[in-house]
């Protein structure tokens, strides 16, 4: 499975409308969010979309707070 550039893409967009939504105190919204980018992308074996899957994960556990 070749993800490559345009998988990254797709599981870094996520992240940054996630942004948003917090920015804009949409918390249910961003973490709702989170998790759905959290079950499509944690097991890709990639290096780059694990450390976005990982980042993702603490800026969940954050948002919570």
């Amino acid at each position: 499975r070749d993800i490559g550039v345009t998988g990254v893409q797709t599981c870094a967009l996520p992240i940054y409308k996630g942004f948003t939504l917090g920015a804009l105190g949409r918390s249910d919204e961003e973490i709702a969010l989170y998790d759905e980018l959290l079950a499509r992308f944690a097991d890709a074996p990639e290096p780059t979309i694990g450390q976005l899957v990982e980042w993702a994960r603490k800026v969940r556990t954050d948002a919570e707070r």
